[in-house]
């Protein structure tokens, strides 16, 4: 039987961008034994403007080349125009729209969340669209082979929402306040093995002894992350 490991992860969270590279070095080297589930950590649970996710940092598309020089990671040029622009930005993020969108699209059929997760991503961090347009995932749903129409009803299923609700309300009451995370679901509760952006190096030593049975107590990475409720992005 496969352990769980639950990735908390946030779409608004650019280091959880960065981190698209590890975690799926993490799913090719241990997908014989880790079972890994996304969790959507909800971020920004209301309505933000653009600017307003970034008010903290004078030069937004700097914490961006920070993220690509540390990860690899490249950012798309429509992307980056929204912050070249950011001044006059109209867009609003809301976590819980395409945390909804995740949710809806596992519904339907047999593709793996991580799969499903990095599609998201692509949308927004390659090709700058809006994760509040329902054309946004129109386009998910064609390079995932999904049925629109199939996801439009999930989306709005009550039950959807239901389980967004139930997410975020677990991420709170367990304590984790930034992104992204990992946390092992091991017999005696949940294991950190990653809080905040970590390569893949180190994930792939704390999850080796973990699962080995010799971890002892497993080492806290206080790294760079995005806080809960779009606090910052350090």
């Amino acid at each position: 039987m496969k352990t769980t490991l639950l990735y908390i992860t946030d779409i608004y969270c650019c280091w959880c961008y960065g981190f698209s590279s590890t975690i799926r070095r993490i799913a090719d080297d241990f997908g014989d034994r880790l079972d890994i589930r996304i969790v959507n950590g909800g971020m920004v649970p209301h309505d933000l403007p653009l600017q307003s996710l970034f008010a903290a940092f004078s030069d937004p598309l700097a914490l961006h080349a920070r993220v690509s020089a540390l990860s690899g990671q490249v950012f798309g040029e429509a992307y980056l125009d929204h912050l070249r622009t950011l001044r006059r930005s109209e867009r609003v993020v809301n976590s819980l729209i395409p945390a909804r969108a995740m949710h809806a699209f596992k519904a339907l059929g047999n593709i793996h969340e991580l799969r499903i997760a990095t599609e998201i991503q692509h949308a927004y961090y390659r090709d700058g669209l809006d994760l509040n347009q329902s054309s946004t995932y129109e386009h998910v749903a064609a390079v995932l082979n999904m049925d629109v129409h199939s996801f439009e009803q999930a989306f709005k299923d009550p039950a959807t929402i239901a389980a967004v609700e139930a997410e975020h309300a677990w991420v709170q009451r367990i304590g984790v306040r930034g992104f992204p995370a990992l946390l092992l679901a091991g017999e005696s509760g949940l294991i950190e093995v990653a809080r905040g952006f970590t390569d893949f190096d180190s994930v792939r030593s704390v999850l080796d002894r973990v699962l080995s049975g010799s971890a002892g107590e497993a080492k806290t990475f206080e790294a760079i992350a995005c806080e809960l409720d779009g606090g910052a992005c350090h």
